[in-house]
């Protein structure tokens, strides 16, 4: 039997738990027309660090983008931009933001050839709002 003379110490600690966020804006799908501009851009928050680097992935090719760093005050922002100058049917596809020490977020993209068939699609869609519409 052993009896214990010091003071039992108790010390209370507040933690805050932080769930990194990595989101594509305007997914999880996105209908774009034929011939259109299209920017990408992927948005990683709620991180203790940055990433060092953002990768794209589309097709199972590493397609090239522009990261930049943002400090803002309680939170470390990094956007990431994917630029594609005219959308063709190779457009197509699941677009991923890769960043080195996250996991990745993904969108789909749809291409569609003209105004009657982005209308179609808009009329079909509409019940679902996380759905966005590009002309």
């Amino acid at each position: 039997m052993s009896v214990s003379t010091a003071p039992k110490m108790t010390k209370i600690f507040s933690l805050k738990v932080i769930i990194p966020k990595v989101n594509i804006l305007g997914g999880p799908h996105l209908y774009i027309q034929r011939g259109n501009f299209l920017q990408l851009e992927c948005m990683i928050s709620h991180v203790m660090s940055a990433p060092q680097f953002v990768m794209w992935e589309h097709g199972g090719r590493v397609v090239p983008g522009k990261t930049v760093h943002t400090q803002a005050k309680h939170d470390i922002v990094t956007t990431s931009v994917l630029t594609i100058d005219q959308v063709t049917s190779d457009s197509a596809g699941m677009y991923s933001c890769m960043p080195d020490n996250i996991s990745p977020a993904t969108i789909n993209i749809h291409v569609v050839n003209s105004t009657e068939e982005q209308l179609a699609v808009i009329n079909s869609v509409i019940l679902y709002q996380s759905d966005i519409i590009l002309s």
